[in-house]
């Protein structure tokens, strides 16, 4: 079954057709997703969510704002917490990200009955709640 989801993986690589177009690594475009669905995130929470150590997450933060998608702030009640937020260059990205996963989706799907379309989702939300 392992190999059956890691083939899963390569047949939709939107991380690196558009990573590499944009010079971002995958966990650099994972972070820009996550921020993109978090309004004002903490650099602390963004690496808890990614499975990353607060160092590693902060190298990826500062790699996203060097390059111009993402901005930072401190919290007005805790100087010491940093929120995150897209820039307009951040959320262009973001829009060809998901446009990429959507049609990646379409493609997997195409040719599936509605009922096998559901079981399909159905099996992947079991495996990840098993995890």
């Amino acid at each position: 079954m392992i190999e059956l989801i890691m083939e899963l993986t390569q047949k939709c690589r939107f991380d690196s057709e558009i990573g590499q177009s944009l010079n971002l690594r995958e966990k650099e475009i994972t972070f820009l997703s996550a921020i993109a669905n978090e309004e004002d995130i903490t650099s602390k929470t963004l690496s808890a969510l990614a499975g990353l150590s607060p160092s590693r997450g902060s190298r990826v933060i500062s790699a996203l704002f060097e390059k111009g998608f993402i901005k930072m702030k401190h919290d007005e009640n805790d100087r010491r917490l940093i929120k995150l937020s897209l820039t307009q260059k951040g959320e262009n990205c973001v829009r060809g990200i998901e446009k990429e996963k959507r049609q990646c989706e379409l493609d997997l799907l195409s040719g599936l009955s509605e009922d096998e379309k559901a079981t399909v989702k159905e099996g992947l939300n079991i495996l990840l709640k098993r995890m």
